[in-house]
């Protein structure tokens, strides 16, 4: 980022990447709750992260935080990507898409709003626009796709992964200015596995069915094209 606040080729460049694997995250996630748990699928997204996360570090030889900020950065990847995934999971079992993507994208003005506040940055009327615009982007996309947006109580649990995004993505700022970006996503993503360990217990044997139904399933592929549906982890309002 250039100095002046201005994002610059690289910087941009970041955020597409971001933007586009963070906004395909949303039908996966509803699509994979089909076969596991929202603590499994929790679990094993994060460990996932973390086990490829590692090799990258030791490609890059990059050092890791003392580890006197070992403590809080681990608590930071409890509360930003652990309970985050855990609530996201949680509600698309339930809530429809369009109700999803609606609260999803105040983490953008939520993030404002938390920076503003603990690191008194005050986004600019450009940035406040831009974000507003996006939001009613969101609303209308949805409305003119006729989607139900009826609220339902885990919706609520949307809420609570945006304001656990927000508070990762503004806490995060100052840690990163001292020990590197790499390094402070590798300890909070440590973080996040251990966190959402507890509500993973299962996933090797969720793994193992898996296994066994994808290689049944490639059987009859042949003559239809069969969603895959475990009874274990089938509810209302997933769409398998």
């Amino acid at each position: 980022m250039h100095p002046s606040g201005h994002l610059d080729a690289r910087a941009l460049s970041y955020v597409a990447v971001a933007v586009l694997s963070w906004s395909s995250a949303y039908a996966l996630i509803a699509y994979a709750l089909c076969a596991f748990t929202p603590g499994e699928l929790a679990f094993g997204r994060l460990r996932l992260a973390r086990s490829l996360f590692l090799v990258y570090l030791r490609v890059r030889r990059i050092a890791l935080p003392p580890r006197v900020a070992w403590p809080p950065l681990l608590a930071l990847g409890v509360v930003g990507l652990a309970v985050y995934h855990r609530c996201l999971n949680l509600a698309e079992t339930r809530i429809a898409s369009g109700t999803a993507a609606i609260l999803i994208a105040l983490i953008t003005g939520a993030t404002a709003a938390a920076s503003a506040l603990w690191l008194r940055e005050r986004p600019p009327a450009r940035t406040l626009g831009g974000l507003a615009l996006a939001l009613a982007g969101v609303v209308l996309v949805v409305w003119t796709s006729g989607r139900s947006m009826h609220f339902q109580p885990r919706a609520l649990l949307v809420l609570v992964s945006v304001l656990a995004a927000a508070v990762y993505f503004t806490v995060q700022k100052s840690w990163t200015q001292r020990h590197g970006a790499e390094a402070v996503t590798a300890v909070t993503i440590l973080g996040g596995a251990l966190g959402a360990a507890p509500f993973g217990l299962d996933l090797p044997h969720a793994l193992e069915l898996l296994g066994g139904a994808v290689v049944i399933s490639g059987v009859i592929l042949a003559n239809s094209r069969p969603r895959l549906r475990l009874e274990r982890t089938s509810q209302p309002g997933l769409d398998c």
